[in-house]
């Protein structure tokens, strides 16, 4: 964390602090029962972070870069993720910002919780969300997937958005997102879409080009 961090609060709350408009939210998304989340208050942390901006007035809100968090820390703030008669103990590994695009440059920012090895479902069609971009680029470090579920390595984290009391997914969709499949011949569905992944260390990137994807197949 730099200089110009110099205080923070730690809030435990459902609802982390948002600059500016809210009014381009990442759409909520109801699970269903391939990946449950289990969250509680404490898991659903938020950092509010006071800093001094250019016009050397302090501003609160989420941080402007990452912030880590490491070992019990880190195991305190975990979400549980059941997929079947598995559960997954996720702990929160770091939480940074995405931001909201207007007019093709990027606006208000929402803080993003990490949490390593957390499986995610894809509940519609490969595509972008280009209205939202993480701040740097992310990877996210598939093992494998079981349908429309997409297990991480345990060093991997998937992003997740606490926003006005409310759980948002689908961030892995993000502009900055890369999905990097660690082995070949993976099999995956989005929606009505097949994908075998066809090398290893295969890669769907999502940016504001749109989805690239290098040693992915969609199956037709």
């Amino acid at each position: 964390m730099n200089n110009r961090l110099f205080a923070m609060l730690i809030c435990v709350l459902l609802t982390p602090l948002v600059y500016g408009q809210t009014t381009n939210a990442p759409e909520k998304k109801q699970e269903k029962k391939g990946v449950e989340l289990q969250i509680t208050v404490v898991s659903s942390i938020s950092y509010s972070v006071s800093e001094k901006g250019e016009d050397g007035q302090v501003h609160w809100g989420p941080p402007s870069e990452r912030i880590d968090f490491t070992g019990d820390l880190g195991k305190q703030h975990a979400i549980l993720a059941k997929v079947a008669e598995k559960a997954i103990s996720c702990p929160l590994s770091y939480q940074d910002v995405a931001y909201f695009i207007e007019n093709g440059k990027r606006a208000s920012r929402v803080a993003v919780s990490w949490y390593a090895g957390c499986p995610f479902e894809i509940t519609e069609p490969l595509s972008v969300k280009s209205d939202l971009e993480m701040r740097v680029e992310n990877t996210i470090e598939v093992e494998s997937a079981e349908d429309n579920i997409l297990f991480l390595s345990p060093t991997s984290a998937r992003p997740i958005v606490f926003q006005q009391g409310q759980v948002f997914i689908g961030c892995e969709t993000f502009r900055n997102m890369v999905w990097l499949f660690k082995k070949s011949g993976i099999h995956f569905r989005a929606k009505d879409d097949t994908y075998l992944v066809k090398k290893d260390g295969a890669t769907i990137k999502f940016s504001s080009k749109g989805m690239e994807m290098d040693g992915i197949e969609k199956k037709k």
